[in-house]
C-alpha cells in the first residue's frame, strides 16, 4: 500500500484554508505566506520540545495520563503560593 506524502504547497492550502474560515481573508497573499512560514517554525519549535518525552514514551518510559494525579499536584503547588480558587 502506497503512502502519500503531503506537500509544502497542500500544507500552505490547508493553512489558507483554515485562516479563511476563522475570519482572515483581510490578508494579501505576502502576509498569509509569512504566518505560514511563522506557523511553521512554531510547530517545529513544539515538535523539538516534545522530542524527548516522545521517545520516553515509545521505549515504554511513561505511565497513563491521571488528570486528577495532576489536578491535585497544581492545586497543592498553587495553595504553597497562596493562590486559592
Amino acid at each position: 500500500m502506497a503512502t502519500k506524502t503531503i506537500t509544502e504547497l497542500e500544507l500552505f492550502y490547508r493553512f489558507v484554508g483554515e485562516t479563511l474560515s476563522n475570519g482572515g481573508g483581510e490578508m494579501s497573499p505576502e502576509e498569509s505566506l509569512q504566518a505560514f512560514r511563522a506557523y511553521q517554525r512554531e510547530l517545529a519549535g513544539l515538535r523539538q520540545a516534545i522530542e524527548p518525552s516522545l521517545k520516553r514514551s515509545l521505549r515504554g518510559e511513561s505511565a497513563p495520563f491521571d488528570g486528577e494525579k495532576i489536578k491535585k499536584r497544581v492545586t497543592e503547588k498553587l495553595a504553597k503560593e497562596g493562590i486559592t480558587d
